[in-house]
């Protein structure tokens, strides 16, 4: 973004020349404001003309520059969205396909006054700020403000879809700053076996496309899943707001002088090196353990390192390590699934 100071501007006694510029550098600098003024009206490459040109979008969230995605003019200047303020309609330009999957909260409804009862006063706020019939928007659960300003950018490792007073320990901890916690206890998919002994084949299809036939399968390929790449969204529906998973990010202090110069997150949702994979073949059989990687793409996904089934659903007794462990990994001592890919 480019600012331009009172005091320092070309043109100006004691600015950055102490001279005005004459003829062509004059146009030029005219032309180059012009521009800026154009790109912050905008947006550099936006929604709009991403959708009529059939490319992938810009995602303007955590990035400065962007702001004419959201906003109409300077909004250092003057506060003005887009889509004449509907926060609804402005999310929906990018996450229209997101906004009716079934885990996403529901908007334009007014909260009873049981709920409102419980709103947290910044919730409540945004509420009216969103829609002045206090219909539930968008920014009551995100914090646009999170996103957008570089000096909030510090929050996006622990709360990386600027939820509202976040980070939560846990996804549906943001549910009950309106909602009764008693009245939504989750189902637990891992939880398979009813007290007769009975496989409950529904826990089966929250992330298969169809139950599996466990006495048929031999591995994750013989077996169907709701979603087709990238597996590891099937975990973060539930599990999302881990983002210091110990396999994937290393701590700001670092556990190496190499980790302490990472400029990025290091993380093991990735192709194994042929090192890796021939270490795997080798440890996996001596052990009897299945690391199961991602089919089509032989990344490790979640499910390399953990057994999402209850003990006993599995017929092949080296699939069925690690089901009901300690976060289910698939190794039962501590330390032994990265002994499985690495060497001490």
């Amino acid at each position: 973004m480019l600012l331009l100071d009172k005091e320092s501007y070309p043109g100006k006694k004691g600015g950055v020349e102490g001279a005005r510029p004459s003829g062509v550098r004059r146009w030029l600098l005219y032309g180059l404001v012009f521009l800026v003024l154009i790109l912050l009206s905008h947006g550099v490459y936006g929604a709009d003309e991403a959708a009529e040109e059939g490319k992938p979008m810009e995602n303007p969230h955590w990035q400065e520059g962007l702001c004419g995605e959201c906003h109409e003019g300077d909004p250092y200047k003057e506060v003005r969205f887009r889509e004449e303020g509907d926060f609804i309609a402005l999310c929906n330009r990018c996450h229209e396909k997101d906004s009716v999957h079934a885990y996403i909260h529901a908007t334009g409804m007014i909260p009873s006054e049981k709920k409102l009862g419980r709103m947290p006063e910044d919730f409540r706020s945004a509420l009216y700020r969103g829609d002045e019939k206090g219909r539930l928007t968008c920014i009551v659960c995100h914090n646009l403000v999170y996103q957008c300003r570089k000096e909030e950018f510090w929050r996006r490792e622990r709360n990386p879809r600027f939820f509202r007073g976040g980070p939560y320990g846990h996804r549906t901890d943001i549910c009950y700053k309106c909602h009764e916690p008693k009245g939504y206890t989750r189902m637990d998919p891992h939880d398979m076996i009813n007290d007769e002994g009975e496989i409950l084949t529904s826990k089966c299809v929250v992330c298969h496309r169809v139950v599996p036939d466990v006495d048929r399968a031999l591995g994750i390929e013989d077996v169907e899943f709701k979603i087709e790449k990238n597996l590891e969204r099937l975990c973060r529906r539930c599990h999302y707001d881990i983002p210091l998973h110990p396999g994937t990010f290393i701590s700001m202090a670092g556990v190496t002088e190499k980790t302490r110069k990472r400029r990025k997150p290091f993380s093991h949702l990735r192709v194994p090196t042929s090192a890796v994979l021939k270490r795997l073949e080798k440890t996996t059989r001596e052990k009897d353990i299945i690391i199961p990687l991602e089919p089509g793409t032989g990344k490790i996904f979640c499910a390399t390192c953990h057994n999402p089934h209850e003990r006993g659903i599995q017929r092949l007794r080296r699939a069925d390590r690690g089901a009901d462990n300690p976060q289910r990994l698939r190794a039962e001592r501590k330390g032994e699934i990265c002994l499985m890919c690495h060497e001490l």
